[in-house]
């Protein structure tokens, strides 16, 4: 039905347009005024396309703006799952707070590979990271609450998104908790792909990152690295001491160097010892780059083999100094802000003001792209443009999933088509099977994250991610 008042109204435009411009036929044939048409049409798709780069920029600016104000938060989450109900809250909330389901499934993803969590307990967490990242649509349609008809048309386009990721919770949560087969099918299919040799280099950078983040980390960057610590929690000592007599000063403990004597030692797990060198550090010396955090070249007597049998859990291979005071300082109590115009002392100040930035931002990109959007559709080029994105639902899923895979975000997927839809562009219909695409898409970067590890555990959560997606589509979609 608003597809035909649509159509009918643009039919009425047209009609108008030519009474207007009787008698002017002969005008309009000119060159002169055919360069003038052409050039005002590219200036305003160029104006479309500058409203849309501020509009990605605000998106990808509030997702780093609330990984800094609540990602410590979120770090902690993870290592607290007392149930599959809660493990399910958690997911979602972790989700909410850094504003990405991109973000959360990799940290399960290295969690569960790093042995710090189970498949089953983690699955949960999985579902509720589907409907954490259905807020950030939500929020953009409220762009259009200057039209009564739009917001009604754009809010309807965005919860799409979250009712099916609700209802397939609603229906998928109890059956899992009870008979496992998500977990049956993703564990099938990770033994299957576990066998190929370990992906080098699978990490893949979105094209929509290599253009919008250069302009975020100029006002904010985030400090990742130091959420994916805190959720692999404070390391154990191993038990006894060990003698620290070379490379080493007695004036204290905050150096660049170790403290000389009897000293505790920590085996680190790899997965944690490679997270804590990325941890842009302002108090301490640098994880990598120091040489006091490593038991080797200490003078100590079989550093090498001091963490071959170690006994604390989730311990490892690599021996290291001062763990504690690492991880209290830089991790506990580190900033997660790593540079940026906002990058104050108080990181909570910055992500505050970065959230405020990014709104702003977001709402003039997006007030920018319905106007200059209005004024180009409001043509016989509206009626094209519907009726070409009257595909088989089936495209539109691949569509869905091909341009979420590429961008690596379904909340920029949905985000940007949500307004499409409160224009009357994309018919509430056609919104669904997009989204579904775009579920589907972003699981892309959980199996990424799987191949980079190449762990069974983790490849498996991730494949969990990938098979709850579609099995929802299978139960609501035919």
């Amino acid at each position: 039905m608003a597809r035909e008042v649509a159509l009918d109204n643009v039919a009425s435009v047209d009609v108008a347009d030519e009474k207007m411009h009787v008698g002017s036929d002969s005008k309009d044939d000119r060159p002169r005024s055919k360069v003038f048409r052409c050039l005002n049409i590219i200036i305003r798709v160029v104006g479309v396309l500058c409203c849309l780069y501020l509009f990605l920029v605000g998106i990808e600016l509030m997702g780093t703006a609330f990984k800094v104000l609540g990602g410590k938060g979120a770090g902690k989450m993870f290592r607290n799952i007392p149930n599959g109900l809660a493990a399910l809250m958690i997911g979602v909330l972790a989700t909410v707070m850094v504003q990405s389901s991109s973000t959360s499934t990799s940290v399960v993803v290295a969690l569960v590979a790093a042995g710090q969590l189970q498949v089953r307990p983690s699955i949960p967490i999985i579902m509720g990271a589907n409907i954490g990242t259905t807020v950030t649509n939500t929020i953009v349609s409220m762009g259009q609450a200057g039209d009564r008809v739009e917001l009604e048309r754009a809010f309807g386009g965005a919860t799409v998104h979250d009712f099916f990721n609700l209802m397939s919770v609603a229906i998928l949560f109890p059956v899992e908790q009870l008979f496992h087969p998500i977990e049956a099918i993703s564990a099938g299919i990770a033994g299957a792909v576990i066998g190929k040799d370990k992906c080098e280099n699978c990490d893949f950078e979105s094209p929509i990152d290599i253009i919008v983040k250069p302009a975020t980390k100029l006002i904010v960057d985030a400090d990742k690295s130091v959420i994916y610590a805190l959720s692999l929690g404070a390391p154990t000592a191993e038990p006894g001491t060990v003698t620290v007599s070379s490379n080493c000063t007695s004036s204290g403990r905050t150096g660049s160097q170790a403290v000389c004597g009897e000293q505790q030692f920590w085996c680190l797990e790899k997965t944690a010892s490679k997270t804590w060198t990325k941890i842009h550090t302002h108090k301490l010396p640098s994880f990598k780059k120091s040489p006091r955090w490593t038991c080797e070249g200490k003078g100590i007597e079989g550093a090498a083999s001091l963490c071959e049998s170690c006994t604390a859990p989730g311990c490892g291979s690599v021996c290291v100094l001062d763990a504690e005071l690492f991880f209290e300082e830089e991790v506990q109590n580190g900033d997660t802000i790593k540079s940026g115009l906002l990058n104050f002392p108080n990181s909570e100040l910055g992500g505050s003001l970065a959230l405020v930035a990014a709104l702003l931002i977001m709402m003039m990109g997006l007030m920018g792209f319905v106007k200059v959007m209005h004024s180009l559709l409001l043509t016989k080029a509206k009626k094209v443009l519907m009726r070409s994105t009257n595909l088989p639902g089936v495209v539109s899923i691949l569509i869905g999933t091909v341009v979420t895979i590429a961008v690596q975000s379904s909340s920029v997927t949905t985000s940007a088509l949500t307004p499409l839809v409160g224009l009357g562009v994309i018919e509430l219909k056609n919104m669904f099977p997009l989204t579904l695409g775009a579920n589907i898409g972003t699981c892309s970067t959980a199996v990424i994250a799987a191949f980079a590890t190449m762990d069974l555990g983790g490849m498996t959560i991730a494949f969990c991610h990938l098979t709850f997606n579609l099995i929802g589509i299978l139960i609501f979609y035919p």
